[in-house]
């Protein structure tokens, strides 16, 4: 008898109940996945953020994790380094 069964065992798959979620649950879950995503998302922006300002002899713990500090930080960066000597003093501003 235990012969047979594990002859049938072999060729079919024994039935397994699924999992039933009910629906708080699932809606949990979906807000989980949807939260864990915005902190990575951040947490690379900042880390952009940080690695630009480095690259622009700026510290770092003047540069937040926000749009503004990216898009400033762009400016930055696209703007031609000029020595002191080189900028023109306005009329009425010189030392």
């Amino acid at each position: 008898m235990k012969t047979r069964f594990n002859v049938v065992k072999a060729k079919f798959a024994m039935p397994q109940r699924q999992l039933l979620v009910d629906a708080q649950t699932y809606d949990l879950g979906a807000r989980i996945i949807e939260q864990k995503s915005k902190v990575t998302q951040r947490q690379t922006r900042a880390a952009a953020n940080k690695n630009r300002a480095r690259r622009l002899d700026i510290p770092t713990v003047l540069v937040g994790d926000d749009e503004q500090s990216r898009r400033a930080l762009e400016l930055l960066g696209d703007a031609p380094r000029r020595l002191a000597s080189e900028v023109e003093i306005a009329e009425g501003n010189e030392p």
